[in-house]
C-alpha cells in the first residue's frame, strides 16, 4: 500500500480531535496486522463497519481518486474548526479542538504539496506548490488569530481545485495506465 494511504486513513476518516501522528511506523502496522495485535485505532476502525468501509475505500481507489479523498479530509477538517466558531469568535474550551482540525488539514495539504511531481508536472505543478504553500501560510495565521475569514477562503479555494480533481479522476479512472501521461506522483 502506498504511504499516502498508510498516514492519512486516520485524518480523513476518523471524527478524533486528536492529532493525526503521520510518522506511524508503516513496519509497525504490518506486524501488528499480520501478528494479529492491532493497537486501539485500528481494532476501533475494523470494529465499526463504517470505518472499515473508509478503509477499504482508500487502499482501492486510483490516484486521482486518492487526492479527491485528500482535498476531501482537508475541507471536512476546516468545516469541523469553523463549526467551533460562535458569534465569530472561539470559546476558550474550544480552542485546542480548534487547533487539532487546522493541524489535519495542514497535514493533508503538505502531503498533497509533497507529492507532485515537479519535473513532470510542469506549470500546473509549480502553480499547486505555490498554492499549497499559500494555503498553509494562511491557516498558520488563521489557527493563531482564529480567523474565519482565512479558512472559509482556503475553504473556498480548495472546493474549486475539488472539482478539477474530480473530474480529472473520472476522466482518468478507466483508462490504461499506458494512456494516462502526466500522472500526478503520489507516492512519494
Amino acid at each position: 500500500m502506498p504511504k499516502i494511504k498508510q498516514k492519512y486513513t486516520d485524518c480523513l476518516y476518523t471524527d478524533s480531535t486528536q492529532p493525526c501522528f503521520i510518522a506511524k511506523s508503516i513496519k509497525s502496522q504490518a506486524d501488528a496486522e499480520r501478528s494479529g495485535g492491532f493497537n486501539g485505532r485500528m481494532q476501533m476502525a475494523y470494529s465499526n463497519p463504517y470505518n472499515a468501509y473508509q478503509k477499504t475505500d482508500i487502499s482501492t481507489a486510483s490516484q486521482g481518486r486518492l487526492i479527491v479523498l485528500l482535498y476531501e479530509g482537508a475541507l471536512k477538517n476546516l468545516k469541523s474548526a469553523l463549526a467551533l466558531f460562535e458569534n465569530d469568535s472561539l470559546r476558550a474550551k474550544n480552542i485546542e479542538k480548534f487547533g487539532v482540525f487546522i493541524q489535519k488539514a495542514q497535514a493533508i495539504i503538505t502531503e498533497l504539496q509533497v507529492s507532485l511531481d515537479m519535473e513532470r508536472g510542469g506549470e500546473i505543478a509549480r502553480n499547486l506548490m505555490s498554492l499549497y504553500v499559500y494555503f498553509n501560510e494562511e491557516l498558520i495565521s488563521a489557527s493563531i488569530n482564529h480567523d474565519r475569514k482565512k479558512i472559509e477562503f482556503v475553504m473556498n479555494m480548495l472546493n474549486e481545485l475539488v472539482s478539477s480533481w474530480r473530474q480529472v479522476a473520472s476522466s482518468t479512472a478507466n483508462a490504461p495506465a499506458s494512456q494516462i501521461q502526466n500522472a500526478v506522483n503520489i507516492t512519494g
